[in-house]
């Protein structure tokens, strides 16, 4: 796993995007932004979970309707984040939500399915990531659970 996960992210590691593109520090109390700059990964993420109609669902459902590619925000082009991707944003200091609320306000303390697939099964398997306890495992697609959307900065 990646050792950014295990200590707390600095501040300047991160910050806030405006629907407008404008960026803030991610100190900024408030919670109307629509991505999280990762200046580490050159990544922007997505603040709040992504699924079906505002509700979980089944991760060969989430897969199927890609819902990703439904979030419009700055453009568009968002794909469903990695394993490490998303484990990125855990806070191993935080729990129920283990991320932090300031950056990410809307992440569900819930099972979120990646993008990469279990090794043992790949058609039927995937990684998945628990904000809820930080934990990173491999479960069925038949889990219900969230998504993570992730896309390149500066696309």
């Amino acid at each position: 796993m990646n050792t950014q996960t295990k200590t707390a992210p600095t501040s300047e590691q991160y910050f806030k995007v405006l629907a407008d593109g404008s960026q803030v520090p991610a100190s900024d109390p408030r919670i109307d932004h629509v991505a999280v700059l990762d200046t580490v990964r050159n990544l922007l993420i997505h603040p709040h979970s992504i699924g079906i109609n505002g509700k979980a669902a089944s991760g060969y459902r989430l897969k199927e309707e890609n819902v990703v590619a439904q979030v419009d925000a700055l453009g568009g082009g968002w794909r469903f984040a990695d394993d490490e991707e998303a484990a990125s944003i855990i806070r191993r200091d935080r729990y129920a939500p283990a991320v932090d609320p300031n950056l990410f306000p809307g992440i569900k303390p819930d099972w979120h399915l990646t993008s990469t697939p279990a090794a043992w099964a790949p058609a039927s398997a995937a990684w998945w990531v628990v904000f809820g306890s930080g934990v990173v495992c491999g479960f069925d697609l038949d889990l219900g659970g969230w998504a993570l959307a992730v896309r390149p900065a500066g696309q």
